[in-house]
């Protein structure tokens, strides 16, 4: 079975049809940061440990450009850089996708209050015709509860070859707003995805 890791995954989300940041691959000669936009900057690795590596996340153009230097000067050798426009999370969770069962979690904010705080405020879970919640069902409206589970069933399909019955591919989102120079939100709220990998 192919395995998928984060760097892996930028590359195979990338690939699909699902909602996802534009995310680019830092250049030290060629990559330019616009000064009218927030950036978010994320490292990734060809090998070994790829749980919470150093990241930059709203930062103005000057601060990002030196921060991604300074990663990539570190892990030009394993692994890559990458930056995009930084997105302000209305309510991020974990969406994992197995042969027969596929499961949300869901926080509001930034999605760092569920992985790294433990703060999941709701889990739904599907098997066959069947749906089970734990926590504040209200999290999430219906509408958004069938798209998370719509876009499941894509990465089912779509990457039915990594899935056995023992494993399954694990995908973070976030309900996000665009966001303005004083990291201010405009616009709508829209699911984005920006990692998948397998479990």
């Amino acid at each position: 079975m192919s395995k998928i890791n984060k760097l892996l995954g930028f590359y195979e989300l990338r690939s699909t049809s699902l909602p996802k940041i534009n995310w680019q691959e830092f250049d030290p000669e060629k990559s330019t940061f616009d000064s009218q936009v927030l950036w978010s900057v994320r490292c990734a690795t060809i090998a070994g440990q790829d749980f919470n590596l150093p990241r930059l996340i709203g930062a103005k153009a000057k601060e990002a450009r030196e921060f991604a230097l300074e990663q990539y000067a570190k892990s030009k050798d394993n692994g890559l850089v990458l930056f995009y426009p930084y997105f302000i999370a209305e309510k991020s969770g974990t969406l994992l996708v197995e042969k027969r069962k596929i499961i949300i979690e869901g926080v509001t904010g930034d999605l760092w209050n569920l992985v790294t705080y433990n703060r999941r405020e709701v889990t739904f879970i599907f098997t066959d015709d069947t749906i089970k919640y734990h926590g504040n069902e209200d999290l999430l409206t219906e509408k958004e509860v069938l798209e998370l589970k719509a876009q499941a069933l894509y990465v089912r399909a779509h990457f039915h070859k990594e899935l056995s019955t023992e494993q399954g591919l694990l995908l973070e989102w976030s309900y996000a707003y665009k966001a303005d120079i004083d990291a201010q939100p405009f616009g709508e709220s829209q699911i984005l995805f920006y990692e998948i990998r397998t479990i």
